[in-house]
């Protein structure tokens, strides 16, 4: 009888596993289908097509294309606060400890910088969750605001108080505020516009040496707007 019980327990295990595989093959699929096409572009059939799964499957899983999207959501939420947490956590313990250092404060604020430009094009799914990112920025669905609460209010509060406390100015005014995104911005130059920049400068991809690069220029442009 254990033994009985003992198999039956490992199946469910094993049917279980194989379910969230499937689940996240689809979440994987969509994610570069919304991408692509948009929440109103993509169909769930095209998705089904791409991820070599029933239409069926898809139904069973997440009920609609909707909530299928809020589950991609929240798939690339884990990805940037997976990424993006070490480099978080040290700034908040800077603004824990009132560091107004503005050397301190600045290098701080370029490591946020650069490991948002890294896990946006060094990661495998970088440029799909950031190709994704940028289709809610443009067609927001119920999903933005998934992305918004869990990973861009916290990344961009902490760069507009940087910014804000490097310039001795208020962080949450909307000249700071505004600054801050601007900052950021510079950052989408070299991944949604990553086409353009391999063309303009004849690179095959952006590796090493090219980061380093980048890292340089994103330096120059950033104090030459708070440090002048």
């Amino acid at each position: 009888m254990a033994n009985v019980m003992a198999a039956k327990d490992k199946e469910k295990v094993r049917r279980f596993a194989k379910g969230e595989e499937t689940r996240l093959k689809i979440i994987k699929t969509a994610l570069r289908v919304f991408g692509l096409y948009s929440l109103s572009g993509a169909t769930s059939r095209m998705i089904a097509k791409e991820a070599d799964v029933n239409l069926g499957v898809i139904n069973y899983y997440f009920g609609n294309k909707q909530n299928l999207n809020e589950a991609v959501a929240e798939y690339a939420s884990d990805f940037f606060e997976k990424n993006m947490r070490s480099v978080m956590e040290k700034a908040h313990c800077l603004k824990d400890d009132k560091v107004t250092d503005r050397d301190v404060l600045l290098n701080m604020l370029l490591e946020i910088l650069m490991t948002f430009a890294k896990c946006n094009i060094s990661e495998a799914e970088g440029p799909f969750v950031c190709s994704y990112f940028m289709r809610e920025q443009i067609e927001p669905t119920t999903a933005y605001d998934i992305l918004y609460e869990r990973t861009m209010k916290a990344q961009n509060d902490m760069i507009a108080y940087l910014v804000g406390t490097i310039l001795g100015e208020d962080p949450k005014s909307n000249r700071i505020i505004l600054k801050g995104t601007a900052i950021l911005g510079q950052i989408l130059t070299f991944t949604i516009a990553q086409e353009m920049v391999t063309r303009r400068t004849g690179w095959q991809e952006y590796g090493s040496a090219e980061m380093a690069l980048v890292e340089d220029v994103i330096r120059e442009n950033t104090e030459a707007i708070l440090l002048r």
